[in-house]
């Protein structure tokens, strides 16, 4: 019964996120690997970047993640539009992207696209965007931490079944958004 339950929940999930969302680049494998609900979908990066309440300063933002692209085009575009004024790194393991990734580089002022882990970084940053909160564990979050100054904000997405992380890692939720049954975005601060 319980098995049965969890399959109607997952395809009202993928139904919801591939109709009602405008999700066109996914697949199975990609959803369960690699949370790839969020990774293509415009709705959830719209809706990540507007979690960001942008004063009139300059922002050292950092992505973990960029995948194929797709959510950096879409904060970038976002930055742009806002006349946000801001330096935009932006950072994927798999090289199998580089090509696209060096490309957006090229056609965006104030973006380093590095192919390499975030464990692998030394600056500190006034934002930190992930699509995916999974690749902040138990191992690495005393790393996540040096990339953070004291007022660093964290826009994420969270499985509302791991919600317990944000209080494992002694974060603060400043705002967060439903954005389907299963997750929501999360503005979190370390406290």
């Amino acid at each position: 019964m319980y098995i049965i339950l969890i399959i109607i929940i997952f395809i009202i999930i993928i139904l919801e996120f591939t109709l009602v969302r405008n999700l066109n680049k996914c697949n199975l494998k990609k959803i369960i690997l690699h949370n790839e609900f969020c990774t293509y979908n415009n709705y959830v990066h719209k809706n990540m970047i507007k979690l960001i309440d942008f004063k009139n300063k300059k922002y050292n933002i950092l992505e973990i993640g960029s995948g194929d692209g797709h959510s950096t085009i879409n904060f970038l575009n976002y930055l742009n539009d806002n006349n946000v004024y801001y330096s935009y790194t932006y950072i994927e393991i798999d090289d199998s992207y580089n090509d696209i990734l060096n490309d957006i580089s090229n056609k965006y002022k104030n973006t380093k696209y590095i192919n390499n882990s975030w464990e692998n970084l030394n600056d500190k940053y006034d934002i930190i965007i992930t699509t995916s909160f999974s690749s902040i564990n138990n191992n690495n979050y005393e790393k996540f931490k040096t990339l953070c100054n004291k007022d660093t904000i964290i826009i994420t997405i969270i499985n509302n079944f791991k919600y317990h992380k944000i209080n494992n890692f002694n974060m603060k939720i400043i705002n967060y958004k439903n954005i389907s049954l299963l997750l929501s975005i999360y503005r979190l601060k370390f406290v």
